[in-house]
């Protein structure tokens, strides 16, 4: 704008603030009224102010005018998303699992500084596999809740991703993405890891529907198995403990409270308890409530069977193949190779004992032997054919002793390793230069220097076998 005389002198009519100066300036001579700062309608949205002309007359006289000026909205600030209410200690927003639809997961303030329509916002949820988990619902013109759907699970998905678009009128847009934690709660009880598991002393199988059972030897019965459980919530919920809930009353058996390792306290005694039937319990530490589960295992107690074996036994030993017995080759059937001094403390058939050859479990040492070996009624194995170590140099195999009590028949088992010992009884074959191409003549170039590799034999025997060549002098 500008004085309507020129010839008159403007200027402030009184000392304008900082912020006006750094806006507006009046050019003296003209009158005009020039930006000398950027206007941000968002910071600053009118400006008032007084402006004075001044005559050259004497006396001087002056004219003051009032301007306001009231800065117009471009749409240049994209709406602005903020999560809200979230605790401290947390990152993102969470909702606890097994919560009813419509839960709130998440509440976001929703801001665009425009005026008018470009500072109207609509705002959608980005389709995605987590957002079915969802529906986003305006709580008022400046705040928007994330509701779920339907009950979430932990341990289906511990959390889930959304992604939130707010548009305004003029076309800017933007997003915020974050992840919606879903919260434990105690809603698993523990389930045994084990439908069927090794033990040092024999097999334990544990289902939660069935009576399982497992074989024990009376030895060295101290740790029995590990009846360890596991729980698919987390924190303290998953914290579980085992007790023994019955069947170990004469104090036979434990179990720690921490690992579940079940054990035997004292040496167990087939003639005084062959069976004993324990409940076990693993409880979580979930709260309010805890939450378990209960599980039977039979334990069913055997004699332990003792090998003797015949012949050379290398004494300290700890390898099983290495503390076997050895037999040579071509040794005569019949052969004895060992003996299971076997004794059964029952009466009747309880006491009488059968013996049998088993290949199980099976290896590829332990084939052969039904055809290699017998045992006899007393116990004693011997060799059924003659042994070739070319053929098999090792056979490992199972006896098995059991009685014929009524109405269970027990058996026990023993491992039997025999390794075949080598008897010089395979002369070489040559494989080059082959007997069959005559008397295996080779030409040698005149003028070869002494040392000169003429040609290389090969011959052919037992692969233990350390062969040695000499020259024969006939010409």
């Amino acid at each position: 704008m500008r004085a309507p005389q020129v010839e008159c002198a403007t200027s402030w009519r009184q000392a304008p603030s900082r912020m006006v100066r750094s806006l507006v300036a009046v050019e003296a001579d003209s009158g005009w009224l020039r930006l000398v700062g950027h206007l941000d309608r968002e910071s600053v949205p009118e400006l008032g102010f007084s402006v004075r002309a001044l005559d050259g007359g004497d006396p001087v006289r002056s004219a003051t005018a009032d301007v306001h000026l009231r800065v117009l909205d471009m749409n240049d600030n994209a709406p602005r998303l903020e999560l809200l209410g979230m605790a401290s200690h947390l990152a993102s927003p969470s909702v606890s699992e097994n919560r009813f639809p419509g839960a709130v997961a998440a509440v976001l303030s929703v801001r665009d500084e425009d005026a008018g329509a470009n500072g109207t916002v609509t705002c959608h949820l980005l389709a995605s596999s987590s957002s079915r988990m969802f529906r986003l619902q305006s709580f008022s013109t400046r705040l928007l809740q994330l509701l779920t759907v339907a009950a979430l699970d932990r341990e289906l998905s511990d959390s889930h991703a959304a992604t939130i678009r707010c548009v305004d009128g003029g076309g800017l847009k933007s997003e915020a993405s974050f992840a919606v934690q879903v919260l434990d709660e105690n809603d698993n009880a523990p389930v045994f890891n084990a439908i069927g598991l090794s033990s040092p002393n024999g097999t334990i199988l544990l289902r939660q529907t069935e009576t399982p059972s497992t074989n024990l030897s009376a030895m060295d019965a101290a740790v029995l198995a590990n009846l360890s459980a596991t729980d698919a919530d987390m924190g303290d919920n998953d914290r579980v403990d085992y007790r023994l809930l019955d069947g170990a009353e004469d104090g036979d058996f434990a179990i720690d409270t921490v690992t579940g390792l079940l054990r035997a306290t004292k040496p167990l005694d087939r003639e005084r308890r062959s069976r004993a039937r324990l409940r076990v319990v693993a409880s979580d530490q979930g709260r309010p409530r805890r939450l378990s589960t209960t599980a039977t295992v039979e334990l069913e107690v055997r004699a332990f069977l003792n090998f003797a074996y015949y012949g050379h036994q290398r004494r300290g030993a700890t390898d099983a193949k290495n503390a076997g017995v050895r037999v040579a080759e071509n040794s005569a059937p019949g052969l004895a190779v060992g003996q299971v001094p076997w004794t059964d403390p029952d009466d009747g058939p309880g006491g009488e004992v059968q013996f049998a050859l088993s290949d199980e479990p099976s290896s590829n040492v332990g084939e052969g032997a039904a055809q290699s070996f017998q045992v006899s009624m007393e116990g004693v194995i011997r060799t059924s054919r003659s042994l070739d170590r070319e053929a098999q140099a090792d056979y490992a195999f199972w006896l098995v002793a059991t009685d014929n009590g009524l109405p269970t028949r027990l058996s026990s088992s023993a491992a039997v390793f025999v390794r075949v010992l080598d008897v010089n009884d395979c002369s070489p074959v040559f494989q080059f230069p082959r007997p069959s191409a005559g008397h295996g003549s080779h030409a040698v170039a005149v003028g070869d220097a002494p040392g000169h590799i003429v040609l290389q034999a090969a011959a052919r025997c037992d692969p233990f076998a350390l062969l040695k060549f000499k020259a024969d002098n006939t010409s």
